[in-house]
């Protein structure tokens, strides 16, 4: 064990060599040291917190946006995928597996007729 790059590691092993043979071996340096990785280590706590809480709210406004969709239209699907029969009502003597919702924000209409 290396107490540069270990440091919390190596004070705790010096803490238990002072427990079991009643001699210190601890250093100015080891528990600055120690100290300096402990700071390092909360800071990462603190970021990874934050990005969490940050993917969190970014998940919960995704969720919302999710929930103003309404159905506006109905169509079929054939076996390749393709969709086809547009209905604004719903057939309720369709089969439902073939059937798929069409759905809306109702803010964005996209007006493909001018091209």
């Amino acid at each position: 064990m290396n107490k540069n790059s270990d440091p919390l590691d190596y004070l705790i092993q010096c803490c238990e060599t002072a427990i079991n043979t009643g001699q210190w071996k601890l250093t100015k340096f080891t528990v600055l040291n120690a100290k300096d990785e402990l700071n390092k280590l909360r800071t990462k706590i603190k970021d990874f917190t934050k990005e969490a809480f940050d993917a969190n709210q970014f998940a919960v406004q995704e969720i919302n946006r999710n929930l103003e969709f309404t159905i506006v239209a109905w169509a079929r699907k054939n076996d390749r995928g393709d969709l086809y029969d547009l209905r604004m009502i719903q057939n309720p003597y369709l089969d439902p597996s073939i059937v798929v919702p069409l759905y809306s924000d109702g803010k964005t209409l996209h007006d493909n007729s001018a091209q």
